[in-house]
């Protein structure tokens, strides 16, 4: 296996890659290129008979679940379709895993 590749930090800027006179180095790296899908959406809420209706000032955790384990480095975002302002729910790093992701939203007065 031949190629090439190029370096960025974390920064998204060109890593220099002269290499020269530096000794070679092997090493065994395994790129998996599968990117992460979501299975599940779920809410702790249950509403029944009236699912998906909430009061406000109602929190509600929802919890979105990934078939491949990921590693978090910013904060992810979740938008909700809340009505004519969409409303970002926020991540809860405390209680998210590497395939469980955590978000909560307070209900907001005039939400639809």
């Amino acid at each position: 296996v031949g190629g090439t590749c190029s370096l960025q930090n974390r920064l998204a800027v060109d890593v220099d890659q002269d290499a020269t006179g530096l000794p070679s180095l092997t090493a065994g790296l395994a790129i998996d290129p599968t990117a992460p899908t979501i299975t599940s959406i779920f809410t702790d809420k249950v509403t029944s008979p009236y699912d998906g209706l909430y009061a406000a000032g109602e929190e509600i955790t929802i919890k979105v679940t990934l078939d491949l384990p990921v590693q978090v480095v910013n904060t992810p975002k979740l938008l909700l379709e809340t009505g004519d302002t969409d409303q970002n729910a926020q991540y809860e790093s405390s209680t998210s895993t590497t395939t469980e992701l955590h978000f909560t939203y307070t209900v907001q007065e005039g939400d639809t």
